[in-house]
């Protein structure tokens, strides 16, 4: 949603795409939003459930576990975000210089689909939670960036790194992905970067995903084969760590893709939205869209 304001040219975007939408007082949607309460609770569930698995059992180094239980809670920071925005999406709280109206759309140019405040103030606390919803959604996007960083960090130190600790390796990453996504959310929610510059990091990303993965992965299969033809080579630290980054990159091979297709999806998605391509299904595709993010 575009935010205009009426006594400045400055520009809002925020990830929401109705404001205003009485629609949501129907009974279906009643229903609706029953049955995702019951999903949303059962993700938060899974996900701790999954964090304490990672960090109690260590399948693989605790730096990587570290990464992946953090990327993962923040889950809970979307979440909370969107229990503030719910509100103003469903006419709870109205806004705009005609609170009566319903507003539709992603992101747009044209001043006329836009929502018009007076200030900021007027909707202070939708846009905090938008800048939270926005940090989540860039660190979606950078997430798996910085896991691939992680495993990175693990070739380079084969020679010990799973007998040293090397904690700074997560914490550095964690706040050098925030360091990216903070400011990457400021930017976007104040419209400061075009759409079509954001939507291509988001393709970036995915391609580094998708690519880092199968390289990550010859790499390691090289080193490996190198160890066993060649004695020299060989140091039973430097095997340990090439097999368990090999087996961590055979068990994430689907994560992956997973991944990818996630990406994709959001990304197919959302230029589809933006550009009308749904045009009378916009509803649908955008409530697709909204669990696709909190997925």
């Amino acid at each position: 949603m575009i935010v205009s304001f009426s006594n400045s040219s400055d520009l809002l975007w925020l990830p929401v795409y109705s404001i205003n939408d009485r629609i949501h007082e129907s009974s279906f949607y009643i229903v609706l939003g029953c049955f995702q309460i019951v999903i949303y609770c059962f993700t938060g569930y899974v996900i701790i459930r999954t964090c304490s698995i990672f960090l109690r059992i260590k399948l693989f180094h605790e730096n990587i576990n570290i990464l992946m239980a953090w990327f993962l809670c923040q889950w809970f920071e979307a979440i909370l975000a969107k229990c503030v925005i719910i509100p103003y999406q469903t006419g709870m709280i109205q806004i705009g210089q005609d609170p009566r109206k319903t507003y539709f759309n992603w992101w747009t140019d044209n001043r006329t689909e836009m929502l018009i405040v007076k200030d900021k103030k007027e909707i202070w606390s939708l846009y905090v939670s938008s800048c939270f919803m926005w940090h989540y959604i860039w660190s979606v996007m950078f997430g798996p960036v910085v896991v691939g960083v992680e495993r990175l960090c693990a070739t380079y130190y084969i020679q010990d790194y799973e007998n040293s600790r090397r904690r700074q390796i997560p914490i550095i990453l964690i706040l050098v992905t925030n360091l990216i996504t903070i400011p990457y959310a400021y930017l976007v929610i104040n419209d400061q970067i075009p759409f079509m510059i954001a939507y291509g990091q988001c393709v970036m990303n995915a391609a580094i995903v998708f690519f880092g993965y199968i390289i990550g992965f010859r790499i390691n299969v090289i080193w490996r084969e190198r160890m066993d033809s060649d004695q020299n080579r060989y140091s039973l630290a430097r095997k340990f760590q090439v097999e368990e980054n090999i087996r961590y990159l055979l068990v994430a091979r689907k994560l992956v893709f997973v991944v990818v297709i996630y990406l994709s999806l959001s990304l197919i998605l959302l230029i589809s939205l933006v550009f009308g391509y749904f045009d009378g299904f916009e509803i649908v595709f955008v409530h697709i869209l909204d669990n696709v993010i909190l997925s």
